[in-house]
């Protein structure tokens, strides 16, 4: 599965790893998915591994969809565009809901970053995204705290 905030480089990752080729992409207005029969990846030990794989458009409205879907993921890929410093925090939701989801948790999902766009002038590092990450994080859960507690406060 890979999911990250629009204009992070999720339609262009999902179809370089199925066409080998880089293609010119636009924002996705749905998702793009394969089958197994779609596709054969060739991993590093010169074997084919048969891959599906659902790449979830960044706009919030398929927020819903992203946690419907996380619970069957085998894997999760989380695009970052390291220079967008405006959707780091929409990153560290995505990461926050995915990482408090107990489906996930039990099936032990492995969850990878990726800071894409590295190439480019004035990008941040991937130690900067992180701390980020964990500033967002945290302060998300703070204030998610709060308002569950506001919310029992208000129940009695």
């Amino acid at each position: 599965m890979i999911i990250g905030p629009s204009g992070s480089g999720k339609t262009a990752l999902f179809q370089y790893l199925y066409s080998k080729e880089f293609r010119q992409t636009v924002s996705s207005l749905e998702e793009n998915s394969t089958t197994d029969e779609d596709t054969n990846i060739r991993m590093p030990a010169k074997r084919e591994c048969k891959v599906s794989s659902i790449d979830i458009p960044g706009h919030f409205n398929f927020r819903a969809r992203i946690q419907e879907t996380v619970e069957n993921a085998r894997a999760v890929i989380l695009m970052v565009d390291s220079k967008d410093r405006t959707k780091l925090p929409e990153a560290a939701e995505m990461l926050y809901d995915i990482l408090n989801n107990i489906t996930v948790l039990e099936n032990k999902v492995p969850i990878m970053v990726v800071c894409n766009k590295q190439d480019i002038q004035f990008a941040r590092r991937a130690t900067q995204i992180e701390h980020e990450f964990e500033r967002d994080i945290e302060e998300l859960r703070r204030v998610r705290k709060a308002t569950m507690d506001d919310q029992d406060t208000a129940k009695e």
